[in-house]
């Protein structure tokens, strides 16, 4: 299984769906995708005290998806063990040139009050480390440019959905431009 790090409202869920589509509903709302509530088991309200119980959550899904997306590092997800192979594949969303923050930050401000734009060297910081770790790193710019399945096939070996991918795309360009 693939788990998709990145932060929130930087692709991480077209990586995720174009690796399994299996429950993606597509629509037209500023986000466009949405996974079941079991896919996002990583990526939200549960909040399990250990590695070990993230991990055993993982696990428990990995039957069901190719890929999940989580918030979590590799080091806070798989229990420290004397495994030199890591049980899943990691594939990181790099969000951290100023380009790619300054289209995250404009996008995620339409779509929800909530949103607290991330310090923009905490997440420079981040990305080191979590590229440092991951088996693949894809940038903001690529998915946004259309070379993500590209990047992909190099590490992903199931068919990839490159119909969600350009609808995906499509709905973007003409809502929240990359320029």
């Amino acid at each position: 299984m693939f788990i998709i790090n990145g932060i929130y409202g930087g692709c991480t869920d077209i990586v995720n769906g174009v690796i399994d589509s299996s429950d993606v509903e597509l629509y037209s709302e500023g986000m466009y995708i949405n996974f079941t509530d079991e896919r996002e088991i990583l990526n939200g309200s549960v909040d399990p005290s250990t590695p070990e119980d993230f991990f055993a959550m993982a696990k428990s899904i990995e039957p069901k998806f190719k890929s999940i997306q989580s918030n979590l590092e590799k080091r806070h997800l798989e229990p420290k063990s004397k495994k030199i192979v890591p049980e899943f594949k990691y594939i990181y969303v790099d969000p951290s040139s100023e380009k790619s923050m300054a289209w995250i930050n404009n996008r995620l401000q339409c779509l929800t009050t909530e949103y607290i734009m991330p310090d923009i060297q905490a997440v420079r910081n981040a990305s080191i480390i979590l590229q440092y770790t991951a088996d693949l790193v894809i940038t903001v710019e690529e998915i946004l440019e259309g070379k993500l399945i590209e990047k992909l096939e190099t590490i992903v070996d199931t068919p990839l959905d490159k119909r969600l991918y350009e609808a995906w795309l499509m709905l973007l360009k003409h809502d929240f431009p990359f320029v």
